[in-house]
């Protein structure tokens, strides 16, 4: 005789085992997404093209030489930074970070390991990049305020569409923080 009970009880096992291998899976899978979004990652360090990296088991006592890969951030009293990147001065090779470190105390060190040193060093002047522009008779001319006499730009300008505090303040001189800055000064005046 054919026992249908059984034949369904063996079933729901089944249902039963398979619905459980599934919610395992699940379980040890939101686990893992988990753990990999919540736990911190190591402490950062700053390769050669700029981007961050896991920090590598750094020795304080690694002598550094002429491969090391030296990254320096210049920052100006007006805000703009200029980057090289380079292989480290000869006056930093063959010694460790510390000896580094003291003989060069104008330098803030950001960041190194045993490839790669990033500083950064304070300028006490104002950048190169900065541009006057004035109105001189019916023209703009601008020059690199570091070099008043070389003009770099001038414009034809109609200046009687300006009014009269405008034009005392184009006659004083508008200072403009880059070459960018000074091209569009000059796009303004040109529509």
């Amino acid at each position: 005789m054919y026992n249908l009970y059984s034949v369904k009880r063996k079933k729901n096992a089944w249902v039963i085992v398979t619905v459980l291998i599934c919610i395992g899976i699940v379980s040890v899978t939101a686990i893992l997404v988990y753990n990999a979004l919540f736990t911190p990652l190591p402490e950062k360090e700053v390769t050669p093209g700029g981007e961050p990296v896991a920090a590598l088991p750094l020795s304080e006592d690694i002598k550094y030489d002429k491969n090391t890969v030296y990254l320096l951030t210049e920052t100006y009293l007006c805000g703009h930074q200029e980057h090289t990147e380079g292989t480290i001065p000869e006056s930093f090779r063959g010694k460790t970070i510390n000896e580094i470190k003291k003989e060069n105390p104008s330098l803030q060190f950001n960041a190194y390991n045993d490839f790669s040193i990033s500083a950064e060093k304070l300028i006490n002047k104002v950048c190169d990049n900065h541009y006057m522009i004035t109105l001189s008779k019916e023209s703009l001319i601008s020059y690199k305020k570091s070099e008043p006499g070389k003009i770099v730009k001038t414009s034809p300008v109609n200046t009687r569409e300006f009014s009269e505090e405008d034009m005392e303040i184009l006659k004083s001189g508008i200072e403009v923080g880059s070459f960018d800055e000074m091209l569009e000064f000059f796009e303004d005046f040109a529509n």
